[in-house]
């Protein structure tokens, strides 16, 4: 990360170069697109490590001055190549916030979450539905800072447009749900936020199913919130819920490798089996980053209260712990992979009632992640 110092006097009349984080006059830029701008070395560092470092190539390309081009068929080109870069932006950078966020560094998802909206903006201008998505991200990350007035603002804003749309994606609406319920837990107003993230579970259900993982973010910030309000009796069925919903998810494709496996150690399969050894992680991409963050959030946190503060059976701290194992095994950490599978192995032995298809899953993962 390197500057070069540009001096605000020397720009031609009516040009302002402002901070990329603060909007302030900028009196540096980067070395290295060129195109971006700061007041100070500390909003630099700031950016570098949020979201720049990432983007700076595609930053040069996309702030670059236009290029006069003669035909309309040569225009036309060249927009079209903008907007696809455009959308990639907007893309990476939402996902980038989104994971810093459930990685808990909220301070540093802020830079990824202005951008984000801002790239939105370009695309979609200053009313569409579009613009949410970087709203809620920049609401969230205020909470997560603890800049509850700024968090509003956001949150109303996306409300406000969100309002607006008679056909307003359920998606969106979930989202907005779950941002606000998270807003009134900092606000300490726990009934208003159990509304909210009951709306939320409402709207996910409707598109992807109550038992999808993108609801169970929904069972997980409303276990919380009872949680909370020490009713750990209503909580601890959420929490539940939440490793249920993951458990199934990875479970299944755990399985299938394992079959894949045994497949590729016959004779007329033999060349099958490079394929095989990445097919447990290939069960990861079926999330983006954003989401392996938060699947890494709520399953530690869930496995750590059932282990230490919430009085559960032995079986549901032995699912939490296969959950943890299997997460861990498909997003290739195999070390706390082992460490978990061996101790749910531990676990079962405890357990008065058995589980096949459990047992089955916990051996076929501690094969794969020895092979």
């Amino acid at each position: 990360m390197s500057n070069i110092r540009v001096n605000p006097l020397a720009n031609p009349k009516g040009t302002k170069l402002l901070c990329e984080l603060c909007q302030s006059p900028a009196h540096s830029q980067c070395q290295q697109c060129r195109v971006t701008y700061y007041c100070c070395r500390d909003h630099q560092a700031a950016d570098w490590e949020g979201i720049h470092e990432r983007v700076c190539d595609l930053l040069r390309i996309l702030r670059a001055p236009k290029p006069f081009l003669n035909s309309q068929i040569e225009r036309n080109r060249y927009n079209a190549e903008q907007l696809v870069r455009q959308k990639h932006l907007l893309q990476l950078t939402t996902t980038e916030a989104q994971k810093l966020l459930h990685e808990g560094r909220p301070k540093l998802a802020l830079p990824a979450a202005r951008l984000s909206l801002r790239t939105a903006v370009d695309i979609f201008g200053t009313t569409s539905v579009q613009l949410v998505p970087s709203y809620l991200t920049l609401g969230e990350a205020s909470i997560g800072t603890n800049k509850l007035s700024q968090a509003e603002e956001y949150l109303m804003q996306a409300q406000w447009t969100v309002v607006k749309l008679a056909n307003c994606p359920q998606d969106i609406r979930s989202r907005l749900n779950r941002n606000l319920g998270l807003l009134y837990i900092a606000k300490q107003d726990i009934e208003k936020a159990l509304k909210y993230l009951a709306e939320d579970i409402f709207h996910s259900s409707s598109v992807f199913g109550p038992e999808h993982v993108r609801t169970s973010g929904g069972y997980f910030y409303l276990a919380r919130a009872f949680h909370l309000q020490q009713q750990c009796d209503v909580a601890a069925p959420l929490y539940d819920q939440v490793v249920r919903i993951w458990t199934q998810f990875m479970a299944e494709g755990i399985l299938q490798c394992g079959l894949a496996q045994k497949s590729s150690s016959h004779p007329l399969t033999a060349g099958l089996r490079a394929d095989t050894d990445q097919r447990i992680t290939s069960i990861a991409k079926q999330l983006d980053a954003a989401q392996q963050a938060e699947a890494k959030l709520m399953l530690q946190e869930v496995f750590d209260l059932f282990h230490k503060d919430f009085q559960v059976s032995a079986e549901q701290k032995l699912t939490s712990c296969h959950a943890l194992a299997m997460l861990y095994g498909i997003l290739d950490q195999r070390e706390k992979a082992l460490q978990y599978t061996q101790q749910a192995q531990e676990l079962n032995k405890v357990v008065l009632t058995g589980n096949s298809e459990r047992e089955e899953s916990l051996a076929t993962l501690q094969r794969l992640l020895q092979a």
